[in-house]
């Protein structure tokens, strides 16, 4: 499936898809401005920041000056969301598309993002790919090799008492 191309309502510019650890939204390269699903932003904000701005999400029932950039309906507007760093958020409640003018999104506090943990050269990842199969299998040997004796014995066993009668 194609990616959602968006045009941004203050610059009629096209935006760029911008990744934040667990969070994908839009980025407006002309005006700094970001579009962001209600699911992202929640992923990036702390839940008590959540806790404080979605009621002025649900609630932006006024209609804006701005479109929505994904389905160009009127966003509307919330009021001021002082417990998120005073920002007043534009919201498209049909699409669930948040819209943070310039550096509005830098003043709304957010998650830290996790250090990605450094990846292995490729040679490295492969030896220690190998030495993992290697103490799996020895692992393997030393547990099912008494499991396969202990098996003979008693089939030898079950055997042996047949041959008896």
């Amino acid at each position: 499936m194609p990616e959602q191309r968006l045009a941004c309502p203050s610059c009629d510019r096209e935006m760029d898809r911008v990744k934040r650890g667990p969070a994908r939204f839009w980025r407006c390269g002309g005006c700094g401005a970001h579009a962001l699903s209600e699911t992202s932003l929640r992923r990036i904000v702390p839940p008590p920041v959540w806790t404080a701005i979605w009621p002025g999400i649900r609630e932006a029932r006024v209609p804006g000056r701005r479109r929505c950039p994904a389905c160009g309906r009127a966003m509307g507007e919330t009021r001021d969301l002082s417990a998120a760093s005073d920002v007043r958020l534009d919201a498209c409640d049909p699409c669930g598309l948040v819209w943070f003018d310039s550096h509005e999104l830098d003043r709304v506090p957010k998650v830290p993002v996790p250090e990605e943990p450094p990846r292995l050269p490729p040679e490295a990842a492969r030896l220690l790919a190998k030495a993992l199969a290697e103490e799996y299998d020895a692992r393997e040997a030393t547990v099912f090799l008494p499991l396969r004796e202990f098996a003979v014995a008693i089939l030898y066993g079950l055997l042996r008492g047949l041959w008896r009668r």
